[in-house]
């Protein structure tokens, strides 16, 4: 690891990024638990980050190959609700 803190970014869609990484503190889905495991286990900082990075991703899959995110979570939902947890 190179460097501890968070760094300084001007970047517009990266600090919306951070926004809402760190409103997911109280949401009740799977980004809000990723929040708060990664914060628990790191720090705040780094969990914004680490979420951040996280929505990112997401946004760009649905942007690159036009998914419908809700199919996704039904199927993830459902594995869960039946035991399957598979990733």
């Amino acid at each position: 690891m190179l460097f501890t803190k968070s760094r300084r970014v001007r970047n517009r869609v990266a600090l919306a990024l951070r926004m809402a990484a760190n409103s997911l503190h109280h949401a009740d889905n799977y980004l809000g638990e990723f929040f708060r495991r990664i914060a628990r286990r790191l720090s705040k900082p780094q969990a914004i980050t680490a979420t951040a990075h996280k929505l990112a991703r997401i946004v760009f899959h649905l942007l690159s190959t036009k998914v419908q995110r809700e199919r996704i979570h039904e199927v993830r939902r459902n594995r869960l609700t039946n035991g399957l947890n598979f990733g």
